[in-house]
């Protein structure tokens, strides 16, 4: 009798291991399917001699949308945005004053394109602080969404991150407007080991020649 319940013991044991087995790989499959696992990312094959400083920007003007949305985009873009002087780095708070090089106050979309440039590997979170709405891609993953028209004026994004397998210049693109009132744009990081957010510094954005008249 003793023999028999130490089996089944024994044998309950086994069953409920090979459940907990089962639900462990069952979690873990469908955490891949759902993206838990950060993909990891690679720098541009670019000669880094041929980079600018500063990022490449296209200004769209009369832009009164709520919503980044509704700023054109791909070829469209190209056609109907007027190139400007490169935009060095985001920093800035313009209050009621002109947007970067758009000679407006209000009313003014943007699209900034070039490089960024990661020195080590690891995980990047990046924040941005804006009025009003902006989208920002690192290698094309939204890395910071707050694209809507700020109706309380400046507010913090809700931090996002990127995995970097390998260090180097990464593709970014930054999308921006200013609807009425008040303006800010900028830009923060969190480097790996790093314990705090800081401005994105200018040394770290450069772009191509080819860069703000394309996709």
């Amino acid at each position: 009798m003793i023999k028999k319940k130490q089996h089944a013991r024994g044998l309950f044991k086994s069953i409920v291991m090979v459940i907990i087995v089962f639900l462990m790989s069952s979690f873990h499959f469908i955490g891949k399917l759902h993206g838990s696992e950060p993909m990891e990312h690679y720098p541009a094959k670019i000669d880094s001699a041929n980079l600018i400083p500063g990022l490449a920007v296209l200004y769209f003007y009369e832009f009164w949308a709520r919503h980044l949305d509704a700023l054109p985009a791909g070829e469209k873009a190209v056609a109907l945005g007027k190139p400007g002087a490169p935009i060095p780095y985001l920093n800035h708070k313009f209050g009621r004053g002109k947007v970067f090089g758009s000679g407006e106050r209000r009313g003014v979309g943007m699209q900034m394109d070039g490089y960024l440039n990661m020195l080590k590997p690891g995980e990047y979170w990046f924040k941005a602080l804006a009025n009003d709405g902006i989208r920002v891609f690192v290698n094309n993953q939204l890395v910071v969404d707050d694209p809507g028209w700020h109706k309380h004026g400046d507010r913090y994004s809700e931090p996002l991150s990127i995995k970097i397998a390998k260090p180097g210049w990464f593709p970014v693109r930054v999308r921006y407007f200013q609807r009425k009132g008040t303006a800010t744009l900028k830009l923060y990081w969190k480097k790996p080991q790093d314990k705090k957010f800081t401005i994105i510094p200018p040394k770290a954005y450069a772009h191509t020649t080819s860069q703000g008249v394309k996709k």
